[in-house]
């Protein structure tokens, strides 16, 4: 059964259910990279696979396939740790023995039905709905979402591809793009996520009508952060979604879901996702444990196209083989524990105490920074996203006299697709401090802004900060 928090629209699924014809068929040869059109499976990860029971497979009563440590040999027989409500968990014998080994590249077969559970659950993708015969659907687990997603841009960009990205957008995924030499375009965003008609006019420079030939140059992925992004905490709107989509549509583009804080959007019903909408088989959707669970699992996930998938996974398997097999089997007892209901009630408590810190920090900056920053109010997410005014880059102050004024924020140039551009924007995270240090943080952020701006000071205030600041730069 579907989450009440999110309730499908009868409409909108009849509008984006714009048959599947050949104008929209996805060719996802066109989409790879020579590198990842040579990836192939691991020779030997279809017999493990099978040995772990993936795909429904009956369990061997004996398995020869691998060449992993005797059990006696493991160090750890079994286990048990308590949760913050006092639940026990408890690992036998077996459980640890593939803990300590490991699974399939795909994922603990357990944790990845959980994860197909969840996923029809909240965002029900309309490639999951053809019947078994045509579900093209794939989930795999990646090493938290950024590995998915850094596998996802060498399996799709070569250096010199255009790739578009919301303007500020997540600093890791830019790192992973200048890394490959892609040449980013920036859409603007407001309140409200993605500008559509800033999208169009990026677009606007090629023809549709060549976005389906393999040696053309128009940009065939849009990266984008679409719940509480980082660092700004908007929103696309449902509505803007579907324009995106059909924009996409238009110029036969792929999109990438990073959506790791859906969970963490601060309205009574969760906005639906990407996945959601894409009627065409173009979405690949990541998600991650992150921000609900902790990071220190290091456990994502990524939803998509089977031929997508794949090859990320192929990638996995030449890599690391598979992500952590003790971190996949202790987050599973916790889920399977829980249950899709209970993984439910615990995200929901967790934005209810991020939507907590959001508003005190909200209190504090219209305390503290009202005349001399502008901000947004994030719709989810952990960050705010402050303007200082009468500055023209935050950088050198912060990394100058921060820590002299006893905090620390992140210059907004990070989040830029060139980093050398002058910003005035800072991001303050809150989702880690108590009220008091929120307060006590805006607080010295407006000290800190105050002398570099000298709002609100009068001019012999002005000079003795001038005149200190010159004493410290003698030394």
């Amino acid at each position: 059964m579907a989450d009440q928090r999110y309730k499908p629209n009868p409409q909108q699924q009849n509008k984006m259910a714009m048959s599947e014809n050949n104008k929209h068929r996805v060719n996802y040869f066109r989409f790879l990279t020579e590198k990842s059109k040579f990836r192939r499976p691991d020779a030997i990860e279809e017999y493990k696979h099978m040995q772990d029971g993936g795909d429904g497979n009956q369990l061997p009563a004996v398995s020869m396939v691998q060449g992993i440590p005797a059990t006696v040999n493991l160090p750890i027989s079994h286990a048990s740790f308590t949760l913050q409500d006092g639940t026990p968990i408890y690992l036998d014998q077996s459980q640890m023995a593939v803990a300590q080994t490991e699974t399939s590249s795909y994922g603990y077969p357990p944790m990845v039905k959980f994860l197909e559970e969840l996923q029809m659950t909240y965002h029900q993708p309309p490639q999951a709905a053809k019947g078994k015969e045509g579900n093209n659907l794939q989930i795999a687990m990646t090493t938290g979402s950024q590995a998915g997603l850094g596998k996802a841009f060498e399996m799709l960009l070569k250096p010199g591809d255009f790739v578009l990205v919301e303007r500020p957008t997540n600093h890791r995924a830019l790192t992973a793009l200048r890394a490959l030499n892609a040449r980013i375009i920036e859409v603007e965003t407001d309140k409200f996520g993605i500008i559509p008609e800033s999208l169009m006019y990026q677009m606007g420079r090629w023809h549709p009508a060549a976005a389906h030939s393999q040696h053309s140059d128009v940009a065939r992925v849009l990266y984008t952060m679409p719940t509480a992004a980082d660092p700004t905490g908007a929103t696309i709107t449902e509505q803007r979604k579907l324009e995106i989509y059909e924009i996409c549509r238009k110029y036969n583009m792929l999109i990438l879901e990073d959506d790791p804080n859906y969970f963490l959007q601060f309205s009574s019903v969760l906005t639906p996702s990407y996945l959601s909408l894409d009627v065409d088989g173009r979405v690949l959707r990541f998600d991650s444990f992150e921000n609900t669970m902790g990071p220190g699992y290091r456990l994502g996930w990524v939803t998509g196209h089977t031929t997508l998938v794949d090859k990320i996974v192929h990638h996995i398997q030449a890599a690391e083989q598979s992500p952590s097999a003790i971190s996949q089997l202790v987050l599973y007892q916790i889920l399977n524990t829980w249950g899709v209901s209970g993984y439910k009630a615990h995200t929901e408590r967790v934005a209810e105490l991020h939507k907590q810190k959001r508003d005190c920090m909200l209190l504090a900056a219209d305390k503290y920074l009202r005349g001399m920053a502008e901000w947004s109010e994030p719709s989810g997410g952990m960050y705010l996203w402050i303007r200082i005014n009468n500055i023209k880059d935050s950088r050198e102050t912060i990394k100058d006299k921060g820590l002299k004024n006893n905090v620390l924020v992140v210059p907004g140039s990070v989040f830029l697709a060139f980093s050398d551009e002058q910003c005035a924007f800072v991001r303050a995270s809150f989702s880690n401090l108590t009220p008091q240090e929120i307060d006590q943080g805006i607080m010295f952020l407006s000290n800190l802004i105050k002398q570099e701006t000298g709002y609100g000071l009068s001019n012999n205030q002005v000079n003795n900060f001038m005149g200190r600041a010159m004493k410290m730069e003698k030394f």
